[in-house]
């Protein structure tokens, strides 16, 4: 019998709902589906609840749900998302891009628009100055996407930091 992380499947919920779930809701969503309060594992038939509960109060979250409505849903969700990860396509990093393309490929990896402002900034952040004309490296490709991906409080600290010197 496959045992899942009771902690892990609460990340993949949050990925699904779209939100942190608080420690709050999470015993609710828990209670409402008959698990045990100190649980650290959980089956795949419990996992898959979860999923599913997750799933219906994405779209409707002020809505009671009981468990006989994630059980009768439970294949319809599971079946959705069997079908989007199929569809799903990886697009993969370019070994070389142009500067002018650096936006583009931003958006299709993390899927958030980036303006030509922020390169400028994040390019003079990693001493590596942004240009439409230049070729960047994967790695460096790399570096202008995990400063997307940083939250903008990290953002000033990790520039307060970089920026005074000892």
């Amino acid at each position: 019998m496959t045992t899942y992380k009771l902690s892990d499947v609460k990340q993949v919920c949050e990925a699904i709902y779209e939100r942190p779930i608080v420690d709050r809701t999470w015993r609710k969503w828990k209670a409402s589906l008959s698990l045990p309060k100190y649980v650290k594992d959980i089956s795949q038939a419990q996992m898959e609840q979860l999923l599913t509960l997750a799933n219906l109060k994405r779209s409707k979250p002020y809505d009671k749900v009981t468990l006989t409505q994630v059980i009768k849903s439970k294949q319809a969700t599971l079946k959705e998302f069997q079908e989007a990860r199929n569809n799903y396509t990886l697009y993969l990093i370019p070994d070389e891009c142009r500067g002018d393309s650096l936006p583009e490929v931003i958006r299709m990896v993390t899927g958030r628009q980036v303006s030509l402002k922020s390169l400028y900034r994040w390019g003079k952040m990693l001493n590596k100055h942004y240009s439409s004309n230049s070729n960047y490296t994967k790695d460096e490709v790399l570096l202008y996407i995990s400063q997307t991906l940083i939250k903008p409080r990290a953002k000033k600290a990790a520039r307060y930091a970089t920026s005074v010197e000892p």
